[in-house]
C-alpha cells in the first residue's frame, strides 16, 4: 500500500527530475562545407522551372513533330535533379 508520505515524496522527486531536464530541440541546423560530398550534392540541384525550361521545350517539339493527339503526354527525367518533367500536347 502506498502511503501519503511516499506519494508526496515521489511527486516531489518526479517534479524535480522534470524541471532539471534541459530543453531539447527537434531540429538542429548544421553548416555543410561546399566541398564535401553532401555539399556538392546539394549545390548540384535544380532551382525550379528555369532549369526545366529546355527539357519542356524539347518535349513540346517532339510531340508536335510526331503529330500527337491532344492530351498525349511525354515525360523526361532531369539529368541534374532526377525530377520527372511531363508535358501534355495541347489542342
Amino acid at each position: 500500500m502506498v502511503s501519503r508520505r511516499n506519494l508526496l515524496a515521489g511527486s516531489v522527486l518526479g517534479t524535480g527530475a522534470v524541471l532539471s531536464i534541459r530543453p531539447v530541440s527537434a531540429l538542429t541546423l548544421e553548416d555543410v562545407p561546399a566541398t564535401s560530398g553532401v555539399g556538392l550534392s546539394l549545390s548540384d540541384r535544380c532551382g525550379g522551372a528555369a532549369e526545366h525550361a529546355q527539357i519542356t521545350a524539347d518535349l513540346r517539339a517532339r510531340l508536335s513533330t510526331q503529330g500527337a493527339a491532344p492530351g498525349t503526354s511525354a515525360t523526361a527525367t532531369c539529368p541534374i535533379c532526377g525530377c520527372p518533367v511531363t508535358v501534355c500536347a495541347g489542342g
